[in-house]
């Protein structure tokens, strides 16, 4: 109960009890002899004081709901603000999110090698100049080179390279091939792809290439080579 009502249901007692003592006093009433008559005296007096002061609780009970009714609807509109206001920012969040996913997908193919082999071609009868252009020890067998040229914006590292016409054997390792630029490979045949190569007289050369960029990235590119 506010300070508001407590004065008015204290005031309105009081009067209610000086117009009865008046009433009493000035009406010339007899005081009560028995306890009956006394209870009914004193029922008289308080009922009225008693029905006011349930009314005014009721009418102080309905102003407190409304009050806690409009402080939910408060709480609820600033709960709903900020619900949007996250949401929103979850929004913000994966624009940004995306935008930083084009950046540095942009970055990396702006450095991106591409590796492209060229001229592939088997040597029967291998010379001293093939075996050195492709640093390998010279040998007299049939040899199989290509050039593996860097058609990419960056230069590509930690190469590997994998080749051979029935099963791809390891090949040589090279540490970078730089932009617009070409290293020689060769291998030698095995006794077996030489035979396979001579009774079939054309087969596929697979090669394998495996590399990366500057930022760590790893790539993979498989060629298939006809030859005859």
């Amino acid at each position: 109960m506010n300070q508001r009502s407590l004065v008015w249901g204290i005031g309105i007692t009081v009067a209610w009890l000086v117009v009865i003592f008046l009433f009493w006093f000035f009406g010339d009433l007899k005081s009560p002899t028995s306890l009956n008559e006394l209870g009914d005296f004193l029922a008289g007096i308080i009922a009225p004081i008693a029905f006011f002061g349930l009314i005014l609780g009721y009418v102080q009970q309905g102003r407190q709901l409304e009050q806690n009714t409009k402080a939910l609807e408060q709480q609820e509109k600033a709960l709903q603000l900020q619900i949007d206001e996250m949401r929103e920012s979850v929004k913000q969040q994966k624009t940004l999110i995306a935008e930083q996913k084009k950046y540095y997908r942009a970055l990396e193919e702006a450095v991106r090698p591409i590796l492209v082999v060229r001229n592939p071609k088997i040597r029967l009868k291998t010379h001293l100049i093939d075996a050195s252009d492709a640093h390998i020890e010279y040998k007299d067998a049939p040899l199989m080179q290509f050039s593996l040229f860097n058609d990419g914006k960056d230069k590509a590292i930690f190469i590997e390279i994998y080749g051979g016409i029935i099963n791809k054997q390891f090949i040589q390792r090279l540490n970078r091939i730089n932009d617009f630029t070409s290293q020689w490979i060769a291998t030698y045949l095995t006794d077996e792809e030489i035979s396979y190569l001579y009774e079939i007289k054309f087969a596929d050369y697979q090669i394998l290439i495996k590399f990366e960029d500057i930022y760590g990235n790893v790539f993979k590119n498989e060629h298939i080579r006809p030859l005859s």
